[in-house]
């Protein structure tokens, strides 16, 4: 069925040839008097618009959604992610194309057209109650005690949901109630079933979209609930870059760019490492293995103040930069001391432990960094663990070693349990050591 459109006729329940709805009974009430603005365009996915909310505030869904100018545009079509981080889309009106607005595009809201719900709720007061003569109720955190407070945020939701669909169906029977007899009965029951319908899917979103732990798109979640999965896989698919050629180097950001050079000097060191192995007569090759890493903790270091100074974020940047740390800072140390002569069954034991030690400590930060305790400009105050750029204090310490001539036979301290399984050079524990440094949870350091 076609909510309130126009001046154009409803034909959906005529039957013949020339039985067409009335289209003139069928009036707009027009945009409202004041819109205020509700979020800016991201990207067009399967025609729909897909906008990240500025408003404090969130949506009814089927909201009519204008430009500044009040042209409609399209109605509110689902609301997806945190409550205090909200993405909606626009399911688009007849003759408005999605990818006709570019990023940054705004789009504005009627007042009336709001639930009382801010985004960024106040901290619970005592019991989880609220005071007497509050305007508005407020969104508590959900904790095991009380989860009472959310399931009733969800039923105000649900309720909102419901009476927008109520109020745009009977404005669509009262459309045809000038018809005969006979379809009139037809477009009471056709639109009863589509309130069962519609009530029911926006059900099903609330719960899916509401119920979501709350951290931004780009952090992983925790949640197993078969809701929380379905809801994750719809924000992957509404956020996911728009399609075309060459498309996710186009919408990689500058201080990504930059976060790719890092990976690319610990890969750089991983191949003259190999180098150095194949020609070892020859030290130009370990140098270089050596020196391209510090190159990588610069990369490493600009690319998030590249971030704040643009001030971009991307989903995937706190992913790139894991990524290449690890490369940079975890394989390539490892297999620079391989190639220095740590190359016993019990050595490989070793360097496998402190690589697998900074994966660990990397994909810990991605999951704990929401939570830390932030400063005034939104950084950690602190480190659990020494953060694996750190790791180039070895590498520095490998480089004393190339140029005293301490390599291969020649490492400090030799080997121990020689000629047995367990033979091993004393000074890969130092690896070991710096790996347990960086799982550490009791550790803190400031950061700079």
């Amino acid at each position: 069925m076609s909510f309130r459109g126009g001046g154009r006729g409803r034909g959906g329940f005529a039957s013949g040839a020339n039985r067409g709805g009335r289209g003139g009974y069928q009036q707009s009430f027009g945009p409202p008097a004041e819109v205020l603005e509700m979020g800016s365009f991201m990207h067009a996915c399967e025609g729909e618009i897909v906008c990240e909310s500025i408003n404090p505030k969130i949506p009814y869904f089927n909201a009519p959604i204008y430009l500044e100018n009040k042209t409609p545009v399209g109605k509110v079509d689902e609301v997806l992610g945190p409550i205090n981080q909200v993405y909606f889309t626009i399911k688009p009106q007849e003759g408005i194309v999605a990818t006709s607005f570019k990023s940054g595009d705004k789009f504005y809201i009627g007042g009336d057209k709001l639930l009382p719900l801010e985004k960024h709720p106040p901290v619970a007061k005592s019991g989880n109650q609220l005071e007497a003569g509050e305007e508005h109720p407020e969104v508590v955190a959900e904790d095991e005690e009380h989860p009472e407070v959310v399931h009733e945020v969800a039923v105000e939701l649900l309720v909102a949901s419901a009476a927008e669909v109520v109020v745009q169906v009977l404005l669509e029977v009262v459309a045809v109630s000038h018809e005969e007899g006979s379809e009139l009965v037809e477009a009471l029951a056709v639109a009863s079933v589509d309130v069962v319908k519609i009530f029911f899917r926006k059900l099903l979103t609330n719960i899916m979209s509401r119920r979501t732990p709350s951290h931004s798109p780009s952090e992983p979640s925790t949640g197993n609930g078969v809701g929380g999965d379905v809801s994750q896989e719809k924000q992957k698919s509404l956020l996911q870059a728009e399609k075309g050629h060459f498309t996710m180097v186009r919408t990689l950001h500058l201080a990504d760019l930059i976060t790719e050079l890092n990976g690319f000097c610990g890969f750089m060191s991983v191949l003259s490492s190999m180098r150095y192995l194949s020609e070892p007569e020859s030290l130009n090759n370990i140098w270089f293995a050596l020196a391209f890493m510090p190159f990588g903790l610069f990369f490493d270091f600009m690319d998030g103040r590249v971030a704040r100074w643009r001030k971009k974020s991307s989903l995937m940047g706190q992913e790139l930069d894991s990524l290449a740390d690890l490369i940079s800072f975890g394989v390539a140390p490892a297999v620079a001391a391989f190639a220095l002569g740590m190359r016993t069954l019990a050595d490989h034991l070793f360097l496998s432990f402190f690589v697998l030690c900074g994966l660990t400590r990397l994909a810990r930060f991605n999951v704990t960094a929401a939570v830390l305790p932030k400063d005034k400009s939104g950084k950690s105050k602190y480190f659990e663990g020494t953060p694996i750029p750190t790791s180039l204090s070895i590498a520095s310490l490998m480089a004393y070693w190339v140029s005293q001539g301490w390599i291969h036979e020649n490492l400090p301290y030799g080997t121990v349990l020689q000629d047995s399984v367990l033979e091993f050079h004393p000074v890969v524990l130092l690896f070991a050591v710096w790996g347990c440094l960086m799982v550490s949870k009791t550790l803190r350091i400031p950061k700079p």
